[in-house]
């Protein structure tokens, strides 16, 4: 058995707070997805749901925090709060992301992964439900391939990939709770469920990770004790990252030797050399009009155009400043896991920084938890104080800096 080393933190009452938020917000955002909201004036209640989760997630770091740090969140929060009012949803998305993930700092990462996988579970399973009755349209998409026409069928969502992605961390979150207690019926039916998913969705990249998920959970126990897979899971979004960009441009570099790379990831390389080359990179991101087959109002005269990897797709569109703010964070976590032996989360934090490659959606947390899970789990641990103290640790480290400088001389 793989034990953790370190305590967990008591339950502070405030964290009711933001379990409401994070279940409100996964629920909301799920049905977003789904043919339930198709063509309605869904997106008005969207904004108040962002809104209403973000006070509540300022509360529980104002009723937590002490009084140095409560005035500070307090004018965070009226900046954030006008910032959603007066502002398009598009552009406060960076800004509301990151207060989310913040607000997860010593709050219970078993709840919440109880709390996505309830309502995750039970909006797409309605949804699925709903479309083979004919409540709601199951849209049915083609992909062209050299033996044919595959049709793929979105199961009552709007995209066939949203589905598939979330078909994957709601049983990696299944799999992660009850990570002591799997047997050979667990792989058994959730091997059948994903040959079915597969069938029908035509999903072939998270048909194979679903699959190399199980295959590494049968081999973790022994796997983790290798020091280079501890070291790749300690460091896996800074390497994700780069493997992300690190194939873009060799795809611009060498089309041809790259094709069929570029042809299995369904042509995410190609596209991604399109959006590099027109919009190019800034320090606060620019606006970039996309779409997919799922959209209400899809342009058939401009055609597809989508930046699947969500590396390159945040950091073109929000900027350079948010995606190292977001390494930043997320690697300090995940190290701080590694140095703590969690070694089960960071094999979930892994897959889910691998899919950062090929997705756009890992911090969409109605389809993706895990970057909250870990953010949450490392903070809860006694000596990580998580980022209230984030200006003490900055300012010890260039004091430290200049203490080794005059030793030097």
């Amino acid at each position: 058995m793989i034990r953790i080393s370190f305590t967990r933190l008591r339950e502070h009452p405030s964290d009711h707070l933001y379990y409401l938020a994070f279940g409100l917000y996964v629920l909301f955002f799920s049905v977003s997805h789904t043919m339930f909201s198709y063509g309605n004036s869904f997106g008005d209640l969207l904004k108040y749901v962002k809104l209403l989760s973000v006070m509540l997630v300022f509360a529980k770091m104002i009723v937590r925090g002490n009084t140095r740090t409560r005035w500070l969140m307090l004018a965070a929060a009226t900046f954030v709060v006008l910032a959603m009012v007066f502002l398009s949803m598009e552009s406060t998305i960076p800004i509301f992301l990151m207060v989310l993930l913040f607000g997860a700092q010593r709050t219970d990462h078993i709840i919440l992964t109880k709390i996505y996988l309830v309502c995750a579970g039970f909006v797409y399973s309605a949804a699925l439900v709903a479309s083979q009755v004919g409540i709601i349209e199951d849209r049915i998409l083609e992909r062209y391939t050299d033996s044919g026409v595959v049709m793929r069928h979105s199961l009552g969502t709007k995209y066939v990939t949203a589905f598939a992605a979330v078909y994957f961390f709601v049983i990696a979150a299944y799999l992660f709770l009850n990570r002591e207690k799997l047997n050979w019926k667990h792989y058994v039916v959730i091997s059948a469920a994903t040959v079915v998913m597969n069938i029908y969705t035509d999903a072939r990249l998270e048909t194979l990770s679903t699959f190399a998920l199980l295959f590494c959970i049968l081999v973790f126990r022994k796997a983790h004790r290798m020091r280079i897979v501890r070291l790749v899971m300690a460091n896996c979004v800074p390497i994700c990252f780069c493997m992300a960009f690190g194939l873009t441009f060799l795809y611009m570099l060498d089309n041809d030797r790259f094709a069929f790379l570029d042809h299995i990831l369904s042509e995410r390389l190609s596209l991604t050399q399109k959006g590099i080359l027109e919009y190019g990179f800034s320090l606060f991101g620019k606006v970039i009009p996309m779409q997919g087959y799922g959209n209400v109002d899809f342009d058939w005269t401009i055609g597809y155009f989508y930046l699947d990897s969500f590396f390159i797709n945040y950091t073109l569109q929000y900027g350079l400043v948010f995606m190292a703010l977001f390494l930043f964070v997320t690697h300090t976590a995940v190290s701080g896991l590694s140095k703590s032996k969690d070694y089960w989360l960071l094999l979930f934090v892994l897959f889910t920084a691998l899919h950062g490659v090929i997705i756009s959606s890992v911090l969409d947390v109605e389809i993706c938890p895990f970057f909250y899970i870990a953010y949450a789990r490392y903070t809860s641990i006694e000596k990580n104080p998580g980022h209230a103290h984030l200006v003490d640790q900055i300012r010890a480290i260039f004091r430290d800096s200049r203490k080794r400088g005059c030793q030097i001389e």
